[in-house]
């Protein structure tokens, strides 16, 4: 990613980036999960019940974000803790009812929903967001900060500089307000309705 492809980059360009070279990088173990997160109804996940959410998130959400498998059995005990301290799921269901009732524009406070899930930091609480509600949320990481760094121009770039390997989760919000901002100037450029920032984060993934 650079200055010309951030701010003049054609549709063509941009969309090769996100359902071209985005999905080449997808592990063929994941293929399938990934597949069923890019066609997800939120709603499927808002009925769940409570166990059921707790088994949506170790085998399909933390299967999805922690690909490296010692990063995937590390935030899956964590996650497990549940399983001994809330055997009800009773914390978990407080979480998922928050997750659907809060306000999407407030982007730190979501953020703040999403980490409340064991075994989830400000990385793995975007990603958990953007499967959710992609019109309205990215994953951010720091390859997402990586790549925005190489576009010079943007306003935040002092900011993307000094993040650090461990995201906050006002920098994690800085980077999906960002994300926004692209999803916006492209539709609006291009006359569509297709970018989110979920897809300008499949386009970022890809430009690596």
């Amino acid at each position: 990613m650079d200055d010309r492809m951030w701010f003049h980059g054609t549709e063509a360009e941009w969309l090769d980036l996100a359902k071209t070279k985005y999905w080449r990088q997808v592990q063929s173990s994941h293929m399938a999960v990934e597949r069923e997160f890019d066609q997800l109804d939120p709603q499927t996940v808002q009925r769940l019940a409570p166990a059921q959410f707790y088994r949506w998130l170790h085998d399909k959400y933390f299967y999805w974000k922690f690909t490296a498998a010692n990063r995937l059995a590390t935030t899956r005990r964590q996650l497990a803790k549940y399983l001994k301290d809330d055997p009800d799921f009773l914390q978990l269901q407080a979480i998922q009812r928050r997750l659907f009732d809060m306000d999407h524009n407030d982007a730190e406070a979501a953020l703040a929903v999403a980490t409340s899930v064991r075994g989830l930091g400000p990385a793995g609480g975007s990603g958990l967001l953007a499967v959710l509600f992609p019109d309205d949320f990215g994953t951010v990481d720091v390859f997402v900060v990586e790549a925005l760094r190489k576009v010079q121009s943007l306003p935040e770039h002092d900011r993307l500089v000094r993040m650090g390997n461990q995201l906050t989760l006002r920098e994690a919000a800085l980077l999906i307000y960002i994300l926004r901002r692209q999803a916006r100037d492209l539709n609006a450029g291009f006359g569509s309705q297709h970018w989110t920032p979920r897809r300008v984060d499949m386009a970022l993934w890809g430009a690596r």
